[in-house]
């Protein structure tokens, strides 16, 4: 999805390995504008290239050897895409720029620490679902 998200993904797949317990909460959301329609010989299949902006909080949440960390990040920004549909089938391929923004917090009862970073990411989406 973003950069933000495979920072969370790369988190609970330690956290797994550990097996210990993780929380993850991720939401975004996509406001897209059609650009431009395309007309084709066949009734079932519609496309169209379209703009957007789109953004996602993903945090987590999880402790490993007495450790407990709490992290969270935002990502948003720009994108152009196409869009087919044929009956009810979908394939969305986008392309975009996104700036991430990542805080993250650790403690083990004593010592705590805090890290923040932030930086512009490239994004592609790839979408293959059904349209209603």
């Amino acid at each position: 999805l973003d950069g933000g998200l495979q920072v969370v993904e790369r988190l609970q797949g330690l956290l797994e390995q550990a097996a210990h317990d993780c929380a993850i909460e991720a939401v975004g959301m996509q406001v897209g504008f059609k650009v431009m329609d395309q007309a084709h010989g066949m009734d079932s299949l519609l496309s169209w290239a379209y703009g957007a902006l789109e953004g996602m909080y993903t945090g987590v949440d999880g402790e490993l050897d007495g450790v407990v960390g709490v992290g969270a990040g935002v990502s948003g920004g720009p994108l152009v895409g196409y869009k087919w549909v044929w009956d009810n089938f979908l394939i969305d391929l986008a392309l975009g720029g996104q700036y991430l923004a990542l805080r993250a917090e650790a403690t083990d009862g004593d010592d705590t620490e805090t890290a923040t970073d932030g930086e512009f990411a490239f994004n592609l989406n790839f979408n293959i679902g059904a349209a209603f």
